[in-house]
């Protein structure tokens, strides 16, 4: 597959609202496929700015999903629809427009993630961000906050760079957890909130 296929394509298998929580920021993007038209560099240079755009800051570990944050993402986005629309693409070849439309499909499921799903300020069970088993689909199975601390990437005992590593994202969690009570704060999407005391039951076992 193209460049931009085979990096968006797993993510995209994850779900409209996965695609965007977990994923890394990408800043080794090639500037140009071979074989692809000359402005195709155009889309790639905007795929690595779209993914740092969508990432979440983070400052000592704890992911900034703030009413205000998100709001700016929203008032941000048109500009990177524009960016995508003055694209010429009546040139290309299928394969460079399937590039352009998957990157147009990350896009479109920002917007959704923003206007209709907005986890981050929903669903509890997003901030549930250990993982001690891998999942079996490409992302994890739902989206959660940045960044997932994923124990079963760790090789175990751990290295002294691990253990500080780790030791870090964990003690990192009571403060994005304290944000997270004033980002669900007036949620009222009662199913998710019974999902997620589930989750966080899942979540104290495996630290356990």
């Amino acid at each position: 597959m193209r460049f931009l296929q085979s990096f968006i394509g797993a993510l995209l298998l994850a779900g409209p609202g996965a695609s965007f929580a977990a994923v890394e920021p990408n800043p080794h993007v090639e500037p140009a496929v071979s074989g692809m038209p000359a402005n195709h560099a155009d889309l790639v240079k905007l795929f690595e700015d779209w993914r740092n755009f969508v990432a979440p800051r983070i400052k000592a570990g704890v992911p900034d999903y703030s009413k205000a944050t998100m709001a700016q993402k929203a008032e941000e986005l048109p500009k990177y629809r524009d960016r995508l629309k003055a694209i010429d693409v009546s040139a290309w070849p299928d394969s460079a427009r399937a590039d352009y439309r998957l990157v147009e499909a990350e896009m479109n499921g920002f917007d959704f993630s923003l206007r209709v799903l907005a986890p981050w300020a929903r669903d509890p069970s997003f901030y549930q961000t250990v993982f001690g088993e891998e999942s079996d689909v490409p992302a994890h199975e739902g989206p959660s906050a940045r960044p997932n601390i994923d124990l079963f990437a760790f090789a175990y005992p751990l290295s002294r760079e691990d253990d500080r590593r780790l030791a870090g994202l964990i003690g990192a969690i009571p403060a994005m957890l304290e944000d997270a009570r004033i980002n669900l704060a007036g949620s009222n999407a009662r199913d998710l909130w019974v999902y997620g005391d589930r989750a966080f039951k899942e979540q104290r076992e495996t630290l356990s």
